[in-house]
């Protein structure tokens, strides 16, 4: 198996069925497959990490064929210490009213399990219920979850989703 490849801003790649690491900061890092651009948060998110990623997407999407899927790894809740503050909640509502027609939609994955991950998944849900978004959202617990619906929103040979899920695990950030 291959390293990642890092990219320096600016330099975006033609997608491959490597994954490509773009940015990497101590609270987020930002990775793109095919037409998949990860968001792997290693705690609490920060309006910078949403901002970014979403400045590095539209670039990057406006290449694609087929339009995008953002998939949001959420960390364990042991490393979330205290819910988003109010410039990240305001940039969460921000990037999901893009109504561009290459955004496909956005995928949650939260693998946390009992109460505190369902208490995860319900504000995430509740969060994106009250901003209205345009973009299709969908909460998973694992990659391979997510990757049907990834497959479907993207029109994928559903052979690409054991890849997915490969890829996805190489996103998450351990």
């Amino acid at each position: 198996m291959r390293a990642p490849t890092w990219i320096n801003q600016g330099q975006l790649q033609e997608s491959t069925d490597e994954l490509q690491h773009l940015e990497r900061t101590p609270d987020y890092m930002i990775s793109t497959w095919r037409s998949v651009m990860f968001l792997a948060w290693r705690g609490r998110e920060t309006a910078e990490g949403i901002l970014r990623s979403r400045s590095l997407m539209e670039p990057w999407a406006a290449r694609k064929q087929g339009g995008v899927v953002l998939v949001i790894l959420m960390p364990p809740s042991s490393n979330l210490k205290q819910p988003p503050n109010e410039d990240a909640r305001k940039a969460m509502v921000d990037a999901s009213q893009d109504t561009s027609q290459a955004f496909k939609g956005i995928a949650i994955i939260s693998d946390e399990a009992g109460f505190i991950g369902s208490m995860i998944r319900s504000v995430m849900t509740a969060r994106q219920i009250f901003a209205r978004t345009p973009v299709p959202f969908k909460m998973f617990t694992s990659a391979a979850e997510a990757a049907s619906w990834i497959s479907q929103r993207l029109e994928l040979r559903t052979d690409m989703q054991l890849a997915f899920s490969a890829a996805a695990d190489k996103a998450i950030w351990k």
